[in-house]
């Protein structure tokens, strides 16, 4: 609104004249796909200690197009694109939130199969126990001198 108030947009920008905000505006099966690769990617960067700039960027390409575009269809009263967009915008954070879960599902299970089969080979003698799994948490205070309680 205040790009058309100063004058930096022209007063005839329309939406149908640029092809990008037409594919933003209208989601579809691959819009829903490319949110499931962006959130599983972040999930995987995020529970993996390899997170970094990927995740914004990942995360970015599936919600700002579209948040942008509501914006913009807002301002020029093209309320057919604003909610085209806003349906592409609550697609995308669906797919985002959809894989992420799923993927730390997954995740869980794989990390219980592995546990299970290691419990098993150290129970059967054919894998060392391992140190952090068997000994007991340590309080962060220990080794600290306690303080006396007092009544």
């Amino acid at each position: 609104m205040i790009f058309r108030a100063t004058g930096l947009m022209p007063r005839d920008f329309s939406l149908e004249q640029h092809s990008l905000a037409k594919i933003i505006a209208s989601p579809d099966f691959f819009s829903f796909f490319v949110a499931l690769c962006a959130g599983a990617a972040g999930m995987l960067s995020l529970s993996t200690a390899k997170s970094g700039a990927l995740i914004g960027v990942l995360i970015s390409v599936t919600t700002i197009p579209a948040a942008a575009n509501v914006g913009i269809s807002a301002a020029y009263g093209d309320w057919s694109s604003f909610r085209g967009s806003l349906g592409q915008l609550a697609v995308n954070l669906a797919g985002i939130l959809l894989a992420g879960t799923m993927t730390l599902a997954i995740q869980r299970q794989v990390f219980e199969r592995r546990r299970r089969r290691h419990v098993r080979e150290v129970e059967r003698g054919r894998a060392p126990p391992r140190e952090a799994a068997e000994a007991p948490a340590t309080p962060s205070h220990a080794g600290s001198p306690r303080r006396p309680e007092r009544g």
